[in-house]
């Protein structure tokens, strides 16, 4: 059992008290603490021995403090990038900036064992007054992962995200902006047009990249991480086998989803039979490449589509596009959608993992079923 008794005593002439805390765990080790009052004293007592008869105690001079439980997380992340375990330096590298801006700064001085439920609860509360849903749900899973972490390590005994029910904030959700169909067509014509300071590998590129993204669905780093191999013209199909990025490169997805084979369209197939024409029909290598031979990176398709928004007029004042490039792929999603596609297929064409996934970000863009409606008309038939 844990008792909890009153100290004092006498420093450079003035009396002090505190409460000290001594209890022995089940494997026999004794343990104290110090509290400045009776209160906390009491309630720590309590803590500790319903921990210790649940067998899930865990003593505060035995684990860690958060900012140094996420170095270590950190440090593992990192080995597992160096042996290839689904940890890409993209991912790395966002994960370091949650912990430094979300994590760290009002969290990163607590010993894990301090941490509560509802400390963890009110700090995602106020994380959502200053942070978009995205990046407060990325600090609730690093949160979670780190945790789960010290759990192996024998930091701690539970991982409060999952058992303490901490959830995120509820966000007023904010629809993904799409294009018009008018607008798609000012984008259509404008690609279509070579201007006067275009190198002319740089028009084929750009007019490829959109329409692969506007009728493919690809992203920028699948655009740029496509290969000629993976266009099969005899076929009419684009095999989606690569991904580049800024950090990684040339990369395999992520996951199983993203390697996908989808259709080409007869627009899609002119644009980039006119690229390989001009590229002197390589047999192999990268689509996406400079005059000089050099890959091009997706930041590039960026610069390539302010371009295009801002002779189109689909920028504000400063010249900054009113949609970004993924929004060329939503808008794949959407005339999708509009000719009928289910959310399976659009689930598979798109590369995402879970058909949940695809209802999440595009279930407001599918009409209302008319079946609930007939439904509730034919029960009242009856009466």
């Amino acid at each position: 059992m844990a008792s909890v008794n009153k100290r004092r005593w006498t420093y450079k002439g003035v009396e002090k008290t505190a409460w000290v805390l001594r209890y022995v765990d089940k494997n026999g080790k004794r343990h104290t603490s110090t509290f400045q009052t009776k209160k906390a004293a009491d309630h720590a007592r309590l803590r500790v021995e319903t921990e210790i008869d649940m067998g899930v105690h865990v003593a505060s001079s035995e684990t860690v403090t958060v900012a140094s439980a996420c170095d270590l997380y950190l440090k593992d992340c990192e080995r597992r990038h160096r042996i290839k375990d689904r940890m890409t330096l993209t991912t790395l590298a966002n994960y370091r900036a949650a912990i430094r801006y979300t994590i760290v700064p009002q969290l990163g001085h607590l010993k894990l064992t301090a941490l509560t439920a509802d400390m963890l609860q009110e700090h995602l509360n106020e994380l959502s007054i200053r942070f978009s849903r995205a990046n407060v749900m990325r600090c609730r899973w690093i949160l979670k992962a780190v945790l789960a972490f010290a759990m192996r390590k024998r930091m701690i005994a539970r991982n409060l995200i999952v058992e303490g029910g901490v959830r995120v904030p509820s966000f007023v959700k904010e629809r993904i902006q799409i294009p018009t169909r008018a607008e798609l067509g000012k984008i259509l014509r404008e690609i279509e047009v070579r201007h006067t300071l275009d190198r002319y590998n740089v028009f084929e590129i750009r007019r490829c990249a959109i329409l692969l993204a506007m009728f493919c669905g690809m992203r920028r780093g699948e655009i740029c991480g496509l290969h000629w191999e993976n266009v099969d013209f005899d076929a009419g199909i684009i095999r989606i086998r690569h991904n580049m990025s800024l950090l990684d490169g040339l990369k395999t997805p992520k996951t199983w989803a993203g390697i996908r084979d989808v259709s080409m369209p007869e627009r899609v197939r002119f644009a980039l039979q006119a690229l390989a024409a001009q590229s002197g029909h390589p047999a192999s290598g990268l689509v996406c490449r400079t005059h000089q031979g050099k890959r091009v990176a997706p930041v590039q398709l960026w610069t390539y589509w302010v371009k295009v928004a801002q002779r189109v007029g689909l920028c504000d004042d400063k010249g900054t596009p009113k949609y970004h490039f993924h929004a060329l792929r939503h808008a794949n999603v959407s005339l999708l959608i509009a000719d009928g596609l289910t959310p399976l297929h659009i689930k598979t064409h798109i590369g995402h993992a879970n058909v949940s996934t695809t209802m999440n970000v595009y279930g407001h863009l599918f009409p209302e079923d008319e079946r609930i409606r007939k439904s509730v008309e034919s029960i009242t038939k009856g009466f």
